[in-house]
């Protein structure tokens, strides 16, 4: 293993072992009987189980309900009897932890490639990993943690001009929330980006985004019909 590689798994240990550090007293005192504020986590407890009659609002939202759906299936089986309640929680919560690591992650790669030093980049993740929305994010079952990880990789390959790997990533990106969506144009004001090549790339994300936006809605009527039939 040489020096780059080694300092780089250990920025990404100390990233871990904060974000966990910070993040996982949220995680184990939350209460789905009072969220305190945080109110959509019901609609994306119910995604996560496949039932997207929620508000309109948060029903396309689909890829953390996804991947907690995922988790859940895959830790269910390790988990005690006893401890099958906190399962919906702790399936968000690995799901949202690896997320916020890697967007910390990258947000590190941003302030390095910026030219800060080593220290005061780590410094500017702890400052983002520690915040409170950020924390409530992480450890609450909630879905922005991948608009967090949107934006920090929009604007690190756009520093680094890598137009191919963000064109690839875009039709993802686009369905990580709404307010994401601006930030997708952000590569056609960067001089040194493949502008011809990020339009193409846009429109291709879009015609998914409203794909998969018409299956959702086509999904939750049969969704209802099932439940009045039960």
């Amino acid at each position: 293993m040489n020096t780059k590689t080694a300092k780089t798994f250990l920025i990404v240990l100390v990233i871990l072992g904060f974000n966990y550090g910070v993040s996982f007293q949220q995680f184990l005192h939350f209460d789905w009987a009072d969220p305190r504020g945080l109110g959509d986590s019901s609609s994306y407890l119910a995604m996560s189980n496949g039932d997207h009659d929620v508000a309109s609002i948060h029903r396309y939202r689909i890829i953390i309900p996804f991947l907690a759906d995922l988790v859940r299936g895959a830790i269910q089986p390790l988990v005690p009897v006893d401890q099958l309640h906190t399962i919906d929680a702790l399936s968000f919560y690995m799901a949202n932890y690896l997320i916020t690591s890697l967007a910390g992650l990258f947000l590190y790669l941003f302030l390095v490639e910026l030219k800060f030093d080593d220290k005061l980049s780590l410094l500017g993740v702890f400052i983002f990993l520690g915040s409170r929305i950020t924390i409530i994010s992480t450890g609450g079952p909630m879905v922005d943690s991948l608009y967090y990880l949107a934006i920090i990789v929009i604007v690190y390959f756009c520093l680094t001009q890598r137009s191919m790997l963000l064109c690839l990533l875009n039709p993802l990106l686009i369905l990580t929330k709404e307010t994401t969506v601006p930030f997708l144009f952000l590569p056609l004001l960067v001089k040194g980006m493949n502008r011809k090549l990020i339009l193409l790339s846009l429109s291709i994300s879009f015609a998914i985004l409203f794909w998969v936006r018409s299956m959702v809605t086509a999904i939750v009527p049969m969704l209802s019909n099932q439940m009045i039939r039960s």
